[in-house]
């Protein structure tokens, strides 16, 4: 019997179906009844799709090799017959992304347990030669006995040509690392990028660099947007674009367990991972003192912990006093966009500290150069926006206060105008990323977010106010510019 469709009392290859649990592009799983009565998943593909065949023989493949608890055991297969098939282990329980998404993220116990579990499976899978491709919260199961990460349809092992042809990455859109976005060869690393923003959604609810086409775009941008949790510092540094400055798994999960007071060791059944880490070549590295001086060190790589609100409210805050002293507030956003810049190529460089020093006048430098365009693009902006309103408002014939009034308004444009050149102007994502990190430093905790908002409305607020009084722009350092000219 060819195609996927099965019915409850379907007997495929001895198997008598129960129900049918999942159904995707190429393939469908179903709940079966083995002679003996005992349950198991079959996952049944379509042998008219090119390729699928092939996939379940990699996904056989990678799994047989592998014996861990989250891993499921492979009972069973067919792979030459009319109806090509996998059995495996029956996990009951519901997907990662369903239980988030009726219950809530996960709190800081049960998150530290499941990236715990899920990167000893993936050590595992890697120690076998494998690698999985598609670590997605739909790939994970919380069964009875503990997370178990499923679905090795898109896996290859070491030996196995590559999947991925000219223009097409599979995986799952924002679940799938950017340098084989770029056309990188999949290893190890991709899985622990997959893994890192599995863990980002189960603490916060969100895919953290969104769903769909756009979230490939977000994922080269290193655009990440993350909560305040404990150890976020450590995942979304684990999410860096640059995979030398990422932090081992160690240090992640090390970062993730600080904050637990309950943690389940039996939820680890073979290793406590805050212990152990993986290296590319799937190879367990034992280095207690490492892991723990990556974990203390963490947060070098942030803050891909999102600070928006923040920065929106600087941003309205800086253009709000550009109607007073617009010359100043055009310098004080042009400095920031560089800081952010050499901020964001000192954390993707060096690990040392010391290294870090020697190259931040390179660093100061490469911002200085890679910072133009944006800015000049924002500048364009400013001018063709700021600086025509302001020409064109003496011409509306207005009272002279009102005429005041609107050339304000016409400042704060123009500066709105260059903050959006410098933010989405050319090259400008090592810009926001930087700015994200700043601003998450200066903000760890989410207090001192509040405050650092509460004084962006103050100043704004003093800045209408100002405006309100009647009181003239300064255009210092530049030469003064009359009112109504």
């Amino acid at each position: 019997m060819s195609g996927l469709e099965r019915a409850v009392g379907d007997v495929v290859g001895g198997y008598r179906v129960d129900d049918r649990l999942g159904r995707g592009g190429s393939s469908a799983v179903y709940l079966v009844t083995d002679g003996g009565g005992h349950q198991a998943a079959l996952k049944l593909v379509d042998t008219a799709d090119v390729g699928a065949r092939e996939r379940l023989a990699r996904e056989v493949d990678a799994l047989a090799s592998v014996r861990h608890p989250a891993v499921p055991r492979v009972i069973d297969w067919e792979l030459d017959a009319e109806d090509a098939f996998v059995v495996f282990d029956y996990v009951p329980g519901h997907t990662l992304q369903s239980w988030v998404r009726e219950h809530g993220p996960l709190d800081a116990t049960e998150l530290a347990a499941l990236a715990g579990r899920l990167a000893d499976a993936l050590g595992a899978v890697h120690a076998a030669g494998a690698i999985h491709r598609d670590v997605t919260p739909p790939n994970v199961v919380l069964g009875p006995d503990g997370p178990v990460l499923i679905d090795f349809g898109l896996s290859q092992r070491d030996h196995d040509p590559r999947l991925t042809r000219v223009g097409l990455v599979s995986g799952t859109a924002g679940y799938v690392a950017p340098e084989v976005i770029d056309g990188a060869e999949p290893s190890p690393q991709a899985d622990w990028w997959g893994w890192a923003a599995t863990v980002a959604f189960a603490a916060t609810g969100r895919a953290p660099f969104g769903v769909g086409p756009p979230a490939v775009r977000r994922t080269l941008e290193g655009d990440l947007d993350i909560d305040d949790f404990v150890g976020a510092h450590a995942v979304a540094a684990a999410l860096d674009v640059a995979p030398s400055a990422r932090p081992r798994a160690a240090a992640v999960i090390s970062a993730l367990t600080a904050g637990t007071t309950t943690f389940a060791l039996e939820a680890l059944p073979r290793t406590l991972i805050a212990d152990v880490a993986y290296e590319e070549d799937g190879e367990p590295d034992v280095d207690d003192d490492r892991a723990e001086d990556d974990a203390k060190d963490g947060h070098r790589a942030g803050p891909m912990r999102r600070r928006r609100t923040v920065l929106v409210a600087w941003a309205i805050a800086i253009a709000a006093w550009a109607a007073l002293a617009p010359v100043i507030a055009a310098s004080a956003l042009v400095f920031a966009a560089w800081v952010a810049r050499a901020v964001d190529i000192s954390a993707r460089g060096p690990r040392h500290p010391a290294a870090r020093v020697l190259l931040a006048p390179v660093a100061a430098i490469r911002a200085v150069i890679e910072t133009i365009p944006s800015v000049l693009t924002g500048l364009l902006f400013a001018g063709a926006i700021g600086g025509g309103l302001w020409w064109v408002v003496p011409l509306l014939e207005r009272s002279e206060s009102t005429t005041r009034l609107l050339q304000s308004v016409a400042l704060v444009f123009g500066a709105a105008a260059l903050v959006g050149g410098i933010a989405r102007g050319p090259a400008s994502s090592a810009t926001r990323r930087g700015a994200h990190r700043v601003a998450g430093a200066l903000t760890r905790a989410r207090v001192a977010a509040v405050v650092s908002i509460l004084f962006a409305l103050a100043a704004i607020v003093g800045a209408l106010a100002l405006v309100r009084d009647g009181i003239d722009p300064t255009w210092w350092p530049a030469p003064p510019v009359t009112i109504g000219a």
